[in-house]
């Protein structure tokens, strides 16, 4: 499905500069603020999901228990999220990543509909198709970044910092 493509190609852009954003933010404010950070985009995601997708909410409404735990999630998101101005966060690291979270939310939901188009027999062969469907992409992004002139340091991959975080 010609979707399932625009899709995934979308989500291997967003994926790009999320990284990038990610790695540039963790050389500058350090790891524990940037895993402090990231995990709110899945109440972006979510608010983005239900503005796409309104029925979704019949659904969750229809299953009070599955709506009840969803409740329950977001209020723990919100309320770990408020409790992070007492970690080591600053504004300028949440000013920097606020983008990343944005976009992070929007490549959930484009990879969302981009495997509910993919037309296959199973999840499973979706989810890989679209597995490596995506990094052969964002191998064309990154390939293209190094043909214009705009490398990804390759510090970003093997600096002291990023190997540190890695583990």
């Amino acid at each position: 499905s010609p979707v399932f493509y625009v899709a995934t190609f979308i989500t291997a852009f967003i994926w790009a500069y999320a990284d990038l954003s990610s790695f540039r933010a963790t050389e500058e404010f350090g790891a524990g603020a940037v895993t402090r950070i990231i995990p709110l985009n899945v109440i972006v995601t979510f608010f983005m999901w239900l503005a796409l997708n309104p029925q979704t909410l019949e659904g969750y409404l229809v299953n009070p228990m599955q709506g009840l735990g969803i409740f329950v999630s977001l209020c723990g998101a919100v309320f770990f999220a408020m409790r992070l101005q007492r970690g080591p966060i600053s504004r300028e690291s949440l000013r920097a990543l606020g983008p990343v979270i944005l976009m992070s939310g929007m490549g959930v939901v484009y990879a969302k509909i981009a495997l509910e188009s993919a037309t296959v027999p199973s999840i499973h062969s979706g989810v890989f198709g679209y597995m490596a469907v995506q990094a052969f992409f964002m191998i064309l992004i990154f390939g293209a970044l190094e043909l214009a002139g705009r490398p990804v340091p390759r510090a970003v991959f093997t600096g002291r910092v990023a190997i540190t975080s890695g583990f």
